[in-house]
């Protein structure tokens, strides 16, 4: 998993960087809200900040692992 950059227009999503993907692609979509508060506004700034980026993978990657291992389990979106 990773993130890519892009806009949410009239309900079509228009990428802002090129992806290197080909074929079909299923994709989560996170819209930034408009802020509620401070926690909200630091959280928009790092989405905003390219350079969060590794940190973001490396959690990613952790995350993965921990799941590869049996460690941890994904969360299941289905599940109430």
């Amino acid at each position: 998993m990773r993130t890519i950059r892009a806009i949410v227009e009239h309900d079509k999503v228009v990428l802002l960087e090129p992806t290197g993907l080909t074929g079909r692609h299923e994709a989560v979509v996170v819209v930034e809200e408009e802020p509620s508060g401070a926690g909200d506004d630091a959280w928009a700034a790092i989405v905003r900040n390219p350079s969060a980026r590794p940190a973001f993978d490396s959690f990613v990657a952790e995350a993965d692992r921990e799941i590869a291992e049996g460690e941890t389990q994904p969360l299941d979106p289905d599940r109430p």
